[in-house]
């Protein structure tokens, strides 16, 4: 009985604290700081803030001083399929590739002279396992689109300088 009553009110204060961090305000962040395990869920489905854009991912490589390749998009995989609410391994490498992002764009956005460190790691290294390159140096740009319009159009956010790659 009593573990009843002690899983009961967990899940109770679980619950109420799940739709009480639903905002941006200085509080919920606070609280939302102190979550190292996750378990606080950022459902951006419900308003006022719902997803509306997504990030997409391209990289090129410098052939000669004054010759690039074309730009070429790295697709982080996105399975809708029926039962991915109960099994879906893709959503951590979606979640830690929206969170590098979010990390670029409030820190180097308006200075990409300045962006080195373990997020451009993480993407450097990002694009030479999805892509199988090496050698040559290489750049990368994030854009942002709103999929779910009519015509959708991308628009720059970031791009990176041209880095060596990653020993």
């Amino acid at each position: 009985m009593f573990l009843t009553i002690l899983v009961f009110l967990f899940y109770s204060a679980w619950g109420v604290l799940s739709l009480i961090c639903q905002g941006n305000n200085a509080g919920v962040k606070r609280i939302k700081s102190k979550d190292l395990l996750g378990l606080i869920p950022d459902y951006k489905f419900f308003c006022p803030n719902p997803a509306r854009t997504d990030y997409h991912l391209y990289y090129r490589q410098q052939l000669t001083a004054d010759r690039c390749s074309d730009w070429q998009e790295i697709v982080v995989q996105r399975h809708n399929l029926a039962f991915s609410f109960l099994w879906n391994p893709q959503k951590r490498e979606r979640k830690t590739f929206t969170s590098a992002i979010k990390i670029i764009l409030e820190n180097f956005q308006h200075k990409p002279h300045k962006a080195k460190g373990p997020v451009h790691e993480f993407f450097l290294r990002y694009i030479l396992n999805q892509a199988s390159l090496k050698g040559r140096p290489v750049q990368f740009k994030i854009t942002t689109c709103q999929d779910l319009a009519e015509k959708p159009e991308e628009a720059d956010v970031f791009t990176s300088l041209f880095h060596p790659w990653p020993a």
